[in-house]
């Protein structure tokens, strides 16, 4: 497994280096899609960031992804995910690793169902980035094409075409910039949200916990365990081992039926 000390990039940071430094156009959702199906087939399982959990990609994944395109422009873009997972396994055999992440210790089950909240909420925020730059640079192409347009429409004395000219670039260059802006304030609005979204499940969690350590609690009313020959007393090691056990059990389903709500 990849050391946190390496040079990592998030999906949408990841998109964005491939085409950059590879010249490779991947979209996010593409990326995604590739590595849901190598976690889907049990072949490799991409790292998390420790606070966000947000997927990251080392070296090692990029190496992957370059290698899945490649497949892909040598043998064509309908080979199979399944056959594209083995195929990864054979490529980089050795090199991968794979964990079930609903397989947890029972100190950290309450966490699963957050962890696959947060991650479905991280990838919803991916694609929303990649859909505004989608349309950011769809935008820009619109207004060149216009200003294309314009200039060949524009009148043959060349000082007034250069004027003209001057005027729509800075033109287009002042609807650029409040793009940007706009695009810069949903991403602000979209971070807070997600933030709003992690407390509450914070605070879910927190409640349910309270709600199940009472129900545990009266559930070992009914027939607590006691020590001791002559004075019996109860047993409080196994009181709270008891009660932990329940909260353990039955809060990833509870959890989960709020989120349904």
């Amino acid at each position: 497994m990849s050391t946190i000390e390496e040079p990592y990039w998030t999906l949408g940071k990841a998109s964005e280096y491939l085409k950059q430094e590879k010249g490779l156009n991947i979209p996010v959702v593409t990326l995604r899609t590739w590595f849901n199906a190598l976690e889907k087939y049990k072949v490799h399982t991409l790292s998390r960031t420790e606070h966000k959990r947000e997927r990251v990609l080392f070296q090692l994944e990029i190496d992957i992804v370059i290698f899945w395109h490649q497949q892909k422009e040598l043998y064509g873009k309908n080979l199979s995910s399944e056959f594209m997972a083995n195929a990864v396994q054979k490529q980089f055999e050795g090199k991968l690793n794979y964990y079930d992440l609903n397989q947890q210790t029972s100190s950290s089950s309450e966490l699963v169902t957050m962890d696959r909240f947060i991650e479905r909420v991280n990838d919803e925020l991916d694609d929303r980035i990649e859909l505004m730059k989608d349309e950011m640079r769809k935008f820009k192409e619109e207004l060149y094409q216009e200003f294309e347009n314009r200039t060949r429409l524009a009148l043959p004395d060349p000082k007034v075409r250069e004027q003209e000219e001057a005027e729509r670039a800075k033109e287009a260059a002042e609807k650029a910039k409040v793009e940007e802006e706009k695009e810069k304030e949903r991403q602000k609005e979209t971070e807070i949200l997600i933030r709003s979204y992690q407390v509450d499940i914070y605070i879910t969690e927190m409640r349910l916990k309270n709600e199940l350590k009472r129900e545990a609690e009266e559930e070992w009313a009914k027939d607590p365990a006691k020590v001791g020959f002559i004075i019996k007393r109860e047993d409080t090691a196994k009181k709270v081992q008891f009660i932990n056990d329940y909260v353990d059990k039955h809060l990833p389903e509870r959890m989960e039926e709020e989120l349904k709500k």
